[in-house]
């Protein structure tokens, strides 16, 4: 999953030339949490009940990547 995530990153700096890319993640969810944060992604907080799923409100984890943060490998 890494190497496409890598190459979605890539594509939508260079590509689409967006600023800012965002991953968020259900909070709980430990193993999904860990990949924005391999990428170069920074944790920017909880939004709270953010996720509505099954009739249930959730929070969820805000990560970013900016793309002058970005170094391409």
């Amino acid at each position: 999953m890494s190497e496409v995530l890598a190459e979605i990153i890539n594509f939508g700096f260079n590509n689409l030339c967006v600023n800012r890319i965002e991953a968020e993640v259900m909070t709980g969810n430990t193993s999904s949490a860990k990949l924005p944060g391999k990428s170069g992604f920074q944790k920017e907080g909880t939004l709270k009940e953010w996720m509505y799923w099954s009739g249930t409100h959730y929070d969820t984890q805000m990560f970013a990547l900016l793309k002058k943060d970005y170094i391409k490998d």
